[in-house]
């Protein structure tokens, strides 16, 4: 065996050496030695690279994970590369890209991944729930005008609140009965509207999702 052979089997053994659930010392050893990583056998570098980014998905450093996502989704398809530790990992990554994405906010593109997950397997529950969850953000951003509405609803009715306590009780009595009336319609228009954007966003997403199914 030749000494670069060697130390490539060293390396490998040493990561793989690693506790399945050790993401914090996978990333470590990883950055420790990414010079050296980058130098080994492409078959070798490919399957470390592979466990790092997962690590770095379940330790929610999303924006580090996305660095590499579509690089890795690339070389998986290009190298077909099917299993990781038993699992399909061109799904994986694309599952953890759309996850990653809907975790920074990035509700549009998370959602054009997800209806890509969703066209590729409708019957895998994460992939379904995943969809479901971002289009409910999603249009809950689309509608945030609505929620500063509500917002606004609540500040007024507690203003009148306010000058019905030191104004119109002690001062014009016979005013109480009107300003109640406008305080109430604001305080159940704000709850109305909640309610609403509610039950608004949920049927939004369940209908985009079957439109896809």
């Amino acid at each position: 065996m030749k000494f670069t052979e060697e130390i490539e089997k060293l390396m490998y053994d040493e990561f793989l050496s690693i506790a399945k659930d050790g993401y914090q010392e996978k990333v470590r050893y990883y950055e420790r030695n990414k010079s050296d990583i980058r130098k080994l056998a492409f078959d070798v570098r490919i399957i470390i690279e592979l466990h790092y980014a997962t690590s770095l998905y379940k330790l929610q450093e999303y924006y580090s994970f996305l660095d590499k996502a579509d690089y890795l989704i690339t070389t998986v398809i290009a190298e077909n590369i099917n299993l990781l530790d038993g699992k399909d990992i061109f799904r994986e990554l694309v599952y953890m890209k759309a996850m990653a994405l809907h975790k920074t906010i990035d509700y549009y593109k998370a959602d054009y991944v997800f209806k890509e997950l969703v066209r590729m397997d409708a019957t895998e529950p994460k992939f379904i729930e995943g969809f479901r969850n971002n289009a409910y953000e999603l249009y809950k951003y689309k509608y945030k005008n609505l929620n500063a509405v509500s917002v606004l609803f609540f500040i007024l009715s507690a203003m009148i609140i306010g000058v019905e306590l030191l104004m119109i009780r002690p001062l014009y009595p016979e005013y109480v009965y009107y300003v109640e009336m406008v305080r109430n319609i604001l305080f159940f228009s704000g709850v109305g509207t909640i309610i609403f954007l509610e039950g608004y966003t949920r049927y939004k997403s369940n209908r985009t999702l079957q439109n896809i199914l």
